[in-house]
């Protein structure tokens, strides 16, 4: 998952079967639970870090 806060995109990619990132799952449905996973993880560690960017 990439995450730029300041433009408020997001995207996501299979990096297994999509080595070059051409598809971007970010909008699939069938990839909502794993991005909700995932920026669960990023702001734990944002957290963890003292990461000062705030969440847009």
């Amino acid at each position: 998952m990439l995450r730029y806060p300041r433009a408020n995109e997001v995207q996501l990619f299979d990096l297994k079967n999509d080595p070059w990132e051409i598809n971007d799952l970010a909008e699939d449905e069938q990839y909502a639970q794993v991005l909700t996973a995932l920026d669960g993880a990023l702001m734990q560690l944002r957290k963890e870090m003292n990461d000062p960017l705030r969440k847009p």
